[in-house]
């Protein structure tokens, strides 16, 4: 039995591709939560998970994979339970952990993933070292959020060419640089706790800027889908945004920064694994 032919029927569509992947999703709130389901539906061969906290009653309208009798359980319990009926083919891997404090977990868990969905919210700071990250071991980093009626999605595979670029940074580089030097390629794999990186006063909290079910699975399914496009050889812009009142998009190409310190330092054999999936 298929359970996969109609995607199997899209033109271009490579299932083969798509059933190698092992997919690491850093936070399953609101858009992480879609995010997975739609890999598991996708059918790719791992998906991790990865959180810290636990659901509470506000996430319960906007986070697909829990109910209200979920409320106090830990979201990657939760989560893990919420996912098993989309699951056709999937490995589900739950990993409970503060990604900033245990950091080297992180490092560890993308050493084995070619694609890191980054939904956690803490602050530039660390989007920066999961691209830097994600550059280091030539995987896909993949980053969406919303808020209000916005969704927004960077979408930056591995470079065909060693130090070819761009990455996140060359768009969105924090200002310190000297917390910046210590998050390079050549740095961030050694790094256990990222504990020291400060927190981004400028975040407005999602009880400040409201969240609906309808704009974190807009986002999740973008995300998911400039990932599945860009594994296809689909050129992708790299940064989208949708305005869910008018239905309008915007989204453009970004080139890479002479002075992004992620790329300048990215190490010359990173694109391995991708080499390997437009391979198979």
């Amino acid at each position: 039995m298929d359970y996969f032919s109609r995607q199997r029927s899209i033109p271009d569509w490579h299932q083969p591709l798509i059933e190698v992947q092992t997919t690491l999703v850093l936070g399953v709130g609101g858009i992480g939560c879609s995010v997975a389901r739609n890999l598991c539906r996708l059918g790719v061969q791992e998906v991790i998970i990865v959180d810290c906290d636990t659901v509470s009653a506000s996430n319960v309208n906007r986070q697909v994979l829990y109910s209200t009798s979920d409320v106090g359980r830990s979201k990657v319990s939760a989560a893990l339970d919420g996912l098993k009926p989309h699951c056709i083919r999937t490995k589900l891997t739950g990993v409970e952990c503060d990604a900033v404090k245990e950091w080297g977990k992180i490092v560890e868990l993308t050493k084995r993933s070619n694609v890191v969905f980054n939904g956690i919210d803490v602050g530039e700071y660390f989007d920066y070292a999961v691209t830097s990250l994600c550059v280091a071991l030539g995987v896909s980093y993949v980053a969406a959020s919303s808020y209000g009626h916005t969704a927004v999605v960077d979408c930056y595979p591995p470079p065909l060419l060693p130090r070819d670029g761009p990455c996140w940074a060359c768009n969105n580089s924090p200002r310190d640089r000297d917390i910046l030097s210590q998050l390079t390629p050549t740095h961030i794999t050694q790094i256990s706790s990222l504990s020291f990186l400060p927190e981004d006063s400028h975040m407005p909290a999602t009880q400040d800027v409201g969240s609906s079910v309808l704009v974190t699975t807009l986002a999740a399914t973008l995300a998911t889908g400039s990932w599945v496009n860009s594994l296809h050889g689909y050129q992708l812009p790299h940064w989208t945004t949708c305005d869910f009142t008018t239905l309008s998009m915007t989204s453009f190409h970004v080139e890479r920064s002479l002075s992004c310190l992620i790329c300048n330092q990215a190490p010359r054999l990173q694109c391995t694994l991708y080499a390997d999936y437009i391979s198979v």
